[in-house]
């Protein structure tokens, strides 16, 4: 009997998640651990031909079985991903095994941002040859890094505090960016 006409074991998990306890991040970097618990569960699900190539075999006769158990292992990666992640490495009619290049995960990372970052992923799109996936993103997040800190120091520097009753002084701000001056109203 054909591997397609009997049961897979992988076909019985209902959640990939009560297995592996991870969850794949790009801040959190614990891709060896999240790949090595992966591979132990594919392995003991009959599965880790589909994520190794050089154990990749697929007979003619178990090519719908072959499909049904590689969209099984896409769905435990994306379920063992955080959302973030999944949005880099998500695309049509992908498979468990297929590689995701450098580039492509970069040009996945600056396609549709905002208008804030647009400027960053213009000259990380137009880099020859373009910057690692981490080299893209630390632009980026040194890009948010200096647009809070703009947004923090326009937001201090429209801040005027209210005169004081007791001495009649006040703070405004200095024009040269160096804090507060007091101010005094004249009175005594």
């Amino acid at each position: 009997m054909t591997q397609s006409k009997t049961f897979h074991p992988a076909l019985a998990l209902s959640n990939i998640r009560n297995h592996i306890h991870i969850i794949l991040e790009m801040e959190n970097v614990q891709y060896s651990t999240w790949a090595e618990l992966f591979k132990v569960h594919a392995r003991s699900n009959k599965v880790l031909h589909h994520i190794d190539k050089e154990k990749a075999t697929v007979e003619e006769d178990d090519v719908d079985m072959w499909a049904t158990l590689d969209a099984t292992l896409l769905s435990w990666i994306y379920a063992t991903i955080s959302i973030d992640l999944l949005h880099t490495i998500l695309e049509p009619d992908a498979t468990a095994m297929a590689p995701v290049s450098e580039s492509r995960l970069v040009l996945q990372l600056v396609s549709g941002l905002s208008a804030p970052y647009r400027g960053v992923g213009t000259k990380i799109r137009q880099s020859d040859p373009l910057p690692s996936f981490y080299q893209a993103r630390s632009m980026l997040t040194l890009e948010e890094s200096g647009l809070a800190k703009e947004a923090t120091m326009e937001s201090n520097s429209a801040m005027v505090i209210t005169p004081n009753e007791d001495d009649g002084s006040s703070f405004v701000p200095s024009h040269s960016g160096q804090g507060r001056v007091p101010q005094n109203s004249g009175r005594k």
